[in-house]
């Protein structure tokens, strides 16, 4: 899964609605669990401060948890999770 995420490097300020892109994951037709699942990302990106959108890194890391923990607990999968940033 990849979730894809377009975040200002200047203001730290996320520019569009986080993109998910799935590949040989069976639930990748339910549009439920898509939607959840952009929600969560979502709800991460909002509750994090300017300085912590600003490092790649501890983003990436903390989608990818916060991730980890909705798919675990809505498929008892544990699909790949890569999270792409794009600073523009």
């Amino acid at each position: 899964m990849l979730p894809i995420i377009v975040i200002n490097k200047h203001s730290g300020k996320v520019e569009s609605a986080p993109e998910l892109v799935s590949r040989g994951f069976a639930l990748e037709s339910d549009a439920d669990f898509m939607r959840s699942a952009r929600e969560a990302v979502q709800k991460t990106l909002d509750n994090s401060s300017a300085e912590e959108r600003g490092d790649v890194g501890v983003m990436k890391e903390k989608i990818r948890q916060d991730l980890k923990r909705l798919i675990n607990r809505e498929t008892q999968r544990r699909p790949m999770i890569m999270p792409v940033i794009l600073e523009i």
